[in-house]
């Protein structure tokens, strides 16, 4: 049977139908209140988010008042306003108001950023990141695929030009990246180690990785047939990511970094698995039931 759909034909992925699609809002729309906690659910495009509750309506509707209020006692607009400290101050304070006073935060704390951090977060607060990537140092030159579509440079990822939900083709994900330098050495060791441990609060990391590979073949990609033919197109391998780890607590004479084993879809891979218990000895697991990964059953050429 042929198939008469366009490649980028909504249903044949993972993504939303056009009829789904209809009955969402963009998360980014210039009416909602950009709020620095979440008040509803937000999509990735892979499920359909449960709606907004009376309850996250009403805290929305007082953080509305409050940093409007606010952004005027101090001469900005209120999108600036809610991405300050006083920004997360009303947040806390509009959900006070509506589920009890649960947070330790005062009126003054929206205007007055010394105020807010005398009952903010502590210097030494523990802080645990539990996804972390580096690539293997094997991988050198330019291009990182993720940062050139968060740049905005989407014409590798994009060919057919096809617009957002707004209507903009290969607009950045993030227009702070804009400019920045993207070589693949940005995400090596060396380079994740300032980043994460001596430029920000992380005090305890999960190295994780990415267990899915697209091979290249006559025709386009294609799912790898064997652990080692996924591993071999990752940007880290199992052993990798447990070296990594090993050698980062090492250095710092303490836990500072736990690493995540790979799941593979498939019961030809329970080996893999089993074999990493016994030697590599994972502190939690990483997989992706739609990825292209090694999904070896009974036909390894499917």
């Amino acid at each position: 049977m042929s198939d008469s759909k366009k490649p980028e034909y909504r249903e044949d992925d993972s993504w939303f139908s056009e009829a789904q699609l209809d009955r969402l809002a963009p998360a980014d729309h210039a009416d909602r209140v950009h709020s620095p906690i979440p008040t509803q659910m937000v999509s990735n495009g892979e499920y359909m988010p449960i709606g907004q509750t009376d309850k996250q309506k009403e805290v929305e509707a007082r953080l509305a008042a409050l940093s409007e209020r606010a952004a005027k006692q101090l001469g900005m607009s209120r999108r600036k306003f809610l991405a300050t400290t006083g920004g997360f101050a009303a947040s806390f304070i509009a959900m006070n108001q509506v589920f009890g006073e649960f947070f330790d935060v005062r009126p003054i704390d929206m205007l007055v950023s010394d105020a807010y951090a005398q009952s903010g977060p502590p210097e030494n607060l523990f802080v645990f990141d539990d996804q972390t990537h580096i690539i293997r140092s094997s991988r050198t030159g330019p291009g990182n695929s993720l940062r050139d579509i968060a740049q905005g440079n989407h014409s590798s990822n994009n060919p057919s030009d096809l617009s957002d939900e707004l209507g903009r083709v290969n607009f950045p994900w993030n227009p702070a990246l804009v400019g920045l330098p993207n070589l693949n050495s940005n995400f090596h060791l060396a380079q994740y180690m300032k980043d994460v441990y001596l430029d920000s609060q992380v005090t305890v990391a999960i190295m994780t990785n990415n267990n899915s590979a697209a091979i290249p073949d006559i025709g386009g990609n294609r799912p790898p047939r064997s652990v080692q033919e996924s591993e071999a197109f990752e940007i880290l391998t199992a052993e990798q990511t447990m070296a990594t780890r090993d050698w980062v607590n090492q250095l710092a004479g303490s836990t500072r970094m736990l690493g995540h084993g790979q799941l593979y879809t498939g019961v030809g891979n329970l080996w893999f698995i089993e074999e990493q218990i016994e030697r590599l000895k994972p502190d939690s697991w990483k997989g992706y039931n739609i990825a292209l990964a090694a999904k070896l059953d009974n036909d390894p050429n499917s």
